[in-house]
């Protein structure tokens, strides 16, 4: 069974299907079973000897394998999907909250205000190229030049 769930599980995962991919998943399903029938058929000292001829006829196995396999995709689909869901609604929550914290912002008349920046820091970078620390890359009269301004 997990054998089958996990080459199930590639396959849904998979962004692009190709002669390759398809192939080491058939190989794998096909290599599985050749080896449970070696296993089972002729070498009587393994645990599965014998287990092959049992499982094989009972057909309640066929219907728990297709079971646990379709029930997997279901879960593992609709995961994926609330997974989305939760991204999208997340971003629109953190946008929404981001709009009312720039309103209240704007509307503020305290002298709060005045203490927040809209300073973007870039750095430490002593080159004086654009885009570097102004504290750091600024001069001393140009500061006091702006603090009289």
């Amino acid at each position: 069974m997990i054998v089958v769930v996990v080459n199930v599980k590639v396959l849904i995962s998979s962004f692009e299907y190709t002669f390759w991919m398809l192939f080491w998943i058939a190989l794998s399903l096909m290599g599985y079973y050749v080896f449970y029938f070696l296993f089972s058929f002729f070498i009587v000292s393994s645990d599965l000897y014998g287990l092959m001829q049992q499982s094989f006829v009972m057909t309640q196995n066929y219907f728990v394998a297709f079971f646990c396999t379709f029930c997997y995709i279901i879960i593992d689909e609709g995961l994926r999907r609330a997974g989305a869901e939760v991204k999208i609604e997340l971003g629109k929550q953190r946008r929404r909250m981001q709009r009312l914290k720039e309103k209240a912002h704007r509307e503020d008349t305290t002298l709060e205000k005045a203490r927040i920046s809209n300073y973007i820091h870039t750095g430490y970078a002593f080159s004086q190229a654009p885009g570097n620390d102004t504290l750091v890359t600024d001069k001393l009269s140009n500061r006091i030049k702006l603090a009289f301004q």
